[in-house]
């Protein structure tokens, strides 16, 4: 009976496995001056992922190919307009999970590995997202690495727009208001292994190994980078 309920088990885990990567979209933002031509060709190639990519652009993008564009009408100006496009992930696809990358991410390996570590997308969780640098000051969660489901994940997105559209709002970055809501327990972010992540400025590796690694994430060294 033992055996009969693990092997229920193991088929039920391995078909949610399936729907996870089967009904979920790859989305990111080049406006700005920036572009997505490394992620996407690393999601293709290291990442094996043959499905839906998904690309906010501006007047200033490059179209690359076997994506599909949502092209915005004028360029953004400023970092904080580029970063609300994140709270739009949901507005903007069609699939039941969407899983957001920063353009400065590279992938290493299959992205299997990273559907595998998530398994089944707990209800009790609005979003699953990465701690920061572990040497980071000032935030615990960082907002490169987005995984979230339709229907669920939804109030999250708004009130962190909200937030940051408050005419009390300062700054132009988008993690003080995540910051806040995770503060004041208004959303509840589950963690993204520390495994998946290197962060390109950790010299230190004190959490991550690149060698071990789905994805890179280059951060301040973007401008390097691309």
């Amino acid at each position: 009976m033992k055996l009969l309920l693990f092997l229920i088990n193991l088929t039920f885990a391995a078909s949610f496995k399936s729907k996870l990567y089967n009904n979920t979209a790859i989305i990111t933002i080049a406006t700005g001056g920036y572009n997505a031509n490394s992620l996407v060709s690393s999601l293709r190639n290291k990442g094996k992922w043959n499905k839906k990519i998904y690309i906010f652009s501006d007047p200033c993008t490059p179209k690359i190919n076997n994506t599909v564009e949502i092209r915005l009408p004028k360029i953004t100006k400023t970092p904080l307009e580029s970063k609300i496009l994140k709270m739009e992930i949901l507005n903007y696809t069609s699939e039941d999970f969407v899983l957001f990358l920063d353009s400065d991410i590279v992938l290493n390996k299959p992205i299997t590995y990273f559907f595998n570590k998530i398994n089944i997308f707990d209800n009790n969780c609005d979003a699953y997202m990465p701690h920061d640098m572990w040497y980071s000051k000032k935030f615990k969660i960082n907002g490169g690495i987005i995984f979230v489901k339709r229907n669920k994940s939804n109030y999250f997105l708004q009130i962190w727009k909200d937030t940051i559209l408050n005419r009390n709002y300062k700054g132009n970055k988008d993690q003080p208001a995540l910051k806040k809501l995770i503060e004041d327990k208004l959303i509840n972010i589950c963690i993204i292994h520390d495994s998946l992540i290197f962060y390109a400025p950790d010299t230190t590796n004190k959490y991550r190994e690149i060698s071990t690694a789905v994805f890179t994430h280059y951060l301040k060294f973007k401008s390097n980078y691309n």
